[in-house]
């Protein structure tokens, strides 16, 4: 079993999007298809062959090439690009139906008009999947998709059947070779583990709890990778264990296990990448106790362990078993952790979901004395009060906070700041002498950006000459002592001060939270709560739209795009709201 990931492509590889470029005369129809690629990938469009060859060059990873054009057809096209040597994927597209001169074309896949989304995202994503294999296998897949191309039309229209029997010969030849019967494997199993990730992608829309999305990526996990068993379960770092959640392909329910720091589970979570292991030299380990439990008279001979880790406090795992050995390459390994983060990402929405519908939650009260957090060092450093007013994510990493200073000079408090380093920027918003507010740029060095990696919501926090306080919601089924533990590793002077399960009504402001999060889109939500905190709606205003955009890292017209309509859903509901009250008795 192979099972290391290599250098190239370890968690931290920064990955590019691939460059699709989209071919058609017709510019309605290009700019179809290149709508429906935007989402995945990086998009370049032409409006006929001249301009393709214009934009084509070593950048471009696969081409979506209509086959009929006028001035230059996609066969001259495609003659054009094979002359140059590019090593791009071609795809050729058109309404007229195929015939035998298709033999003659160099192309790797080839589509009949009228053509849909899953089709045309389908073909591309398929074609990158290939772009490292050796050129005997893909010379085999472009053989292969001409014959099946010509295999579906009616003989009796194939104007040169001869040709068409030549290329399934050669195809049928082709396949007999041990590195396309190789790599073709190897292609099958990524197939099926990026169709696991658009299933997990469908899955997480639909369910609204951890243990409904738990059953359903196990399930998955047998149905699209073929795996016997499948557990889905959650690692708790206060107690060093894995608790089951679902379980696929057997009976019955299983107990919580151990994790040994050395272990496969700890391994794959502590370094975020999935792994292959043999159950049976880990006997003594998780992934041994939990193989003898879960199928004590299967011969299982192979573990996949995909770490989901997801923020600080999400630490799950997926643990499938089969009874044959296999890989695992690198690309899988990379599409298996982009299962993982789908996964983890899906998870904390349904955390915070929970915190603002559930009737019940829990409240933590904690004290911090610890320097480390610039908050606190600011308010001990400058003998002062420090306090936060708001707070919401930055369109890139980490968090944008707004805070009062009260009783120091703010030149002292902006140097302060300047020199910290987890803060990217500060500036004035509202200087008032004794009071100054102010907004920074935070990626590391606070406890507020802790927790809300977390999925707590901090409603206060407050530093007065080196001790803060702060408040924070959790959903009822957090598990908080290891939220507790997690922050500790970075803050170790953090004391609880109190715990509270508190009942809320939803008569009243919670039940306009959960309106509000069910109906803005989480950009639209973070636009005007970074207007209002930053002062935009006041008069005169403290601070401009383009201030705001800058510190969303976003431009200018986006931003206010996404403000008008949060503002329009926001008078929406304020108007259904208030239907049955003073508007309707008017």
């Amino acid at each position: 079993m192979s099972n290391e990931p290599s250098a190239e492509t370890g968690v931290d590889a920064a990955q590019e999007q691939p460059v699709v470029l989209v071919v058609d005369d017709d510019e309605d129809i290009a700019d179809t298809y290149a709508m429906w690629l935007r989402d995945r990938f990086d998009v370049v469009t032409a409006y006929g062959g001249h301009e393709a060859l214009e934009r084509v060059s070593e950048d471009v990873n696969a081409v979506l090439l209509d086959r009929r054009m006028p001035n230059m057809p996609g066969d001259e096209v495609l003659e054009r690009i094979r002359e140059r040597d590019l090593d791009c994927q071609v795809a050729m597209l058109t309404a007229v139906k195929p015939n035998s001169d298709l033999v003659d074309l160099q192309f790797d896949e080839y589509l009949t008009k009228p053509v849909a989304k899953s089709d045309v995202v389908g073909v591309i994503e398929d074609l990158l999947l290939r772009e490292d294999l050796d050129e005997e296998t893909r010379e085999y897949l472009s053989l292969k998709s001409t014959a099946r191309t010509l295999e579906s039309q009616d003989s009796d229209t194939i104007r040169d059947p001869e040709a068409v029997d030549q290329v399934k010969a050669e195809a049928e030849a082709a396949a007999e070779s041990p590195v396309v019967q190789r790599e073709t494997a190897e292609l099958e199993r990524l197939r099926s583990v990026n169709e696991l990730l658009r299933s997990v992608n469908r899955a997480v829309v639909d369910v609204d709890s951890k243990e409904a999305l738990a059953e359903s990526v196990a399930e998955l996990m047998t149905e699209k990778l073929h795996y016997d068993h499948a557990l889905v379960g959650e690692y708790t770092t206060a107690y060093d264990e894995l608790f089951p959640e679902a379980v696929a392909g057997s009976d019955g329910d299983l107990d919580s296990v151990s994790c040994e720091p050395s272990g496969p589970i700890r391994t794959a979570l502590d370094e975020g990448d999935a792994r292959l292991v043999d159950p049976g030299t880990h006997q003594d380990h998780a992934v041994g106790r939990l193989t003898t439990r879960l199928a004590a008279d299967d011969a299982l001979r192979t573990a996949l362990v995909v770490p989901i880790n997801y923020r600080d406090s999400i630490r799950f795992v997926v643990v499938a078993w089969a009874e044959n050995e296999t890989e695992l390459t690198d690309r899988e390994r990379s599409t298996l952790r982009e299962v993982g983060t789908t996964v983890g990402n899906a998870i904390d929405s349904i955390q915070t979901q929970q915190l603002v519908e559930d009737d019940s939650i829990v409240e933590l009260e904690l004290k911090v004395t610890d320097g480390s957090d610039f908050f606190v060092d600011l308010s001990m450093t400058h003998r002062c009060r420090v306090e936060l007013e708001g707070v919401h994510r930055s369109s890139g990493e980490g968090i944008v906070c707004y805070v009062t200073v009260t009783e120091a000079p703010t030149d002292d408090v902006m140097e302060h700041l300047a020199d910290a380093e987890g803060v990217d920027g500060a500036r004035v918003i509202d200087d008032r002498g004794d009071v100054v507010l102010v907004e920074c740029r935070v990626h590391d060095g606070s406890i507020v950006l802790e927790l809300l990696e977390t999925s707590g919501n901090v409603t206060r926090l407050v530093a007065d000459d080196g001790e803060g306080h702060l408040d924070i919601e959790f959903a009822s089924d957090v598990d908080l002592r290891t939220v507790l533990e997690t922050i500790r590793e970075d803050f170790p002077d953090v004391d609880l001060v109190s715990k509270r399960n508190v009942e809320r009504s939803y008569e009243s402001v919670e039940g306009f939270r959960a309106t509000l999060e069910s109906t803005l889109t989480e950009r639209q939500d973070t636009v005007i709560t970074a207007a209002a905190n930053a002062g935009y709606f006041d008069w005169p205003r403290k601070s401009t739209a383009e201030e705001i955009a800058e510190s969303l890292g976003m431009a200018p017209p986006t931003m206010h795009e996404h403000l008008r309509e949060a503002e329009r859903k926001l008078v929406d509901i304020y108007l259904e709201e208030t239907s049955s009250g003073d508007r309707r008795g008017a």
